[in-house]
Order: structure tokens, then C-alpha cells, then sequence
């Protein structure tokens, strides 16, 4: 469901070097663990989601997370696995402005209040089943006269 996320359109080309510049360097600065000069252990930084999360806020960044850049981070930070999550958070965080977005965002609402998913998959099976049934040749019956 992209439509439910067509508010978020990224930056120009040129622009969004500087802008994952920008994400890199504020999120290496959030995750960082504290050092300290006496070698004592600390606790470490926010973790990649928090720190992504932080940034969403913004919507220059959170256009560019969208894109498909926050995956990279979170992969890259070993956490694969807080992608949906995250996709999920930033469909909260910003604001449906377009007939699109509001249309699309309900739509996805109404399918995640009432569990299409496994729905969606019986339909699909039962019309697969008449397309199959429907191509299949048919039996001849009675007797044929010439």
C-alpha cells in the first residue's frame, strides 16, 4: 500500500546525498555509547529504531527513511527484523494530507482491524480453483449424434 505513504516524496536527487549525510552522522551520534576518560563501562546509545525514530519526526528525513534507506540502517545496525515496525511507526508519525493517503490509510486500517490477510488468501485459492476448473476440459455426456 505505497498510496497510504504518497505523502512522503523525497528530495531531489542532489539533495538526498546531503540529506543520508545528514541521517548517518545524526544517527552514529545517537547510537554511540558514552565514552569516558577513566575506561569505566558505560550503558550503550539508543538503538538504530530509536534513533530512527527520533529522526522521523522531521519529514525531509522521514521522506528519505521511507525510501528504503532506513532498511539499510537497521541491517546494517542488526536490526532487520524492526523493518515492519518501523514502516508501521512512520505511517503514525506523519500526517495524511492527500485524498490518497487518508483513502489508502483507511483502507489499510480496515484490513489490519479485520485481519484480511489469511482472508485475502482464501479468495485468491477458491478463485484460482474456478479459473482451474473453468480451463479444464469437459466431459462429454449422453451420446453424441451425427
Amino acid at each position: 500500500m505505497r498510496a497510504a505513504y504518497s505523502d512522503l516524496v523525497p528530495a531531489e536527487s542532489t539533495d538526498r546525498l546531503i540529506i543520508r549525510q545528514d541521517i548517518d552522522r545524526r544517527v552514529a551520534a545517537m547510537t554511540k555509547s558514552p565514552s569516558s576518560d577513566n575506561q569505566i563501562v558505560k550503558a550503550p546509545g539508543a538503538s538504530a529504531m530509536q534513533a530512527l525514530m527520533a529522526l522521523a519526526r522531521d519529514p525531509k528525513y522521514a521522506a528519505e527513511l521511507y525510501s528504503g534507506y532506513a532498511d539499510i540502517i537497521l541491517t546494517e545496525h542488526g536490526e532487520r527484523a524492526a523493518i515492519p515496525a518501523f514502516k508501521s511507526a512512520l505511517l503514525k508519525l506523519t500526517p495524511a494530507t492527500t485524498p490518497k493517503a487518508t483513502a489508502a490509510r483507511a483502507a489499510l486500517d480496515a484490513m489490519n482491524r479485520t485481519k484480511v490477510k489469511g482472508y485475502q488468501m482464501g479468495v485468491i485459492h477458491a478463485a484460482r480453483e474456478k479459473v482451474t476448473a473453468a480451463a479444464a476440459p469437459r466431459k462429454q455426456t449422453g451420446t453424441v449424434r451425427y
